[in-house]
């Protein structure tokens, strides 16, 4: 799958793939259930799984992604299975007011769980930056992954998010993602629009949908993400 590796970091602020630098209040969690996936010129293929975040002390918070399902033309067992797993922590080390700025390191372990999926753990370490101006929020970063030669080998991201809180519970934005090569000599360019819908207390509805640019082998495809959020 053309964006196998973008799935792989635990999940960022919904529903974008690069993260903010903001960290959950100590005893806070967020649950999220999501499906993320590539419409392709042949068919569709992605993945659906659960993703928890738990605050643990001040600017410090832990995260899970666990993927539970498969799906793609090319499967035909196994559909519902463990994947590859990521464990993340993510510290703050500027937490800014609004209007100012705040700054995070995100130290990622991607756990091979599926009998296809990865062949050793790999490490992301992405440093996010970003600030709150009134109904605005502007955040981005980058960084490296590093995973062995059979998994591809080490690539360098980047990413990089607008978004306006239009009302009180729906904000709507855009991002720009991209990723450098790794052994396969592929670049990937993602761009496009996303919204956030809170439609009742603590429960969030937040989708993406993405062009996928530049990779000659996934040039033209069309990448979605949808979740759904409980948070307390």
């Amino acid at each position: 799958m053309a964006l196998a590796a973008v799935a792989a970091p635990a999940l960022a602020d919904i529903p974008y793939t690069t993260d903010d630098p903001g960290t959950l209040a100590p005893g806070e969690y967020e649950v999220l259930a999501y499906s993320d996936g590539t419409f392709t010129s042949m068919d569709f293929e992605g993945e659906a799984g659960i993703d928890l975040s738990v605050g643990i002390a001040d600017n410090f918070q832990l995260g899970v992604t666990v993927p539970v399902a498969n799906f793609g033309p090319q499967l035909e067992t196994d559909r519902f299975a463990i994947g590859d797993t990521t464990v993340q922590a993510k510290i703050g080390l500027i937490a800014g007011e609004p209007g100012q700025v705040s700054l995070a390191v995100a130290p990622t372990l991607a756990v091979g769980m599926a009998s296809e999926g990865r062949t050793k753990t790999g490490f992301d370490l992405p440093i996010w930056i970003g600030t709150d101006i009134g109904d605005w929020s502007l955040y981005g970063g980058g960084g490296y992954s590093f995973s062995s030669d059979e998994d591809g080998g080490d690539l360098p991201f980047i990413g990089a998010v607008i978004s306006k809180r239009v009302i009180p519970s729906l904000s709507l934005g855009g991002e720009f993602y991209a990723q450098g090569e790794g052994l396969g000599g592929q670049k990937l360019y993602l761009f496009g629009p996303g919204l956030a819908w809170d439609f009742a207390p603590g429960l969030t509805l937040a989708a993406a949908g993405q062009a996928v640019l530049g990779d000659s082998d996934g040039n033209g495809d069309f990448h979605v993400f949808a979740a759904l959020r409980l948070a307390r």
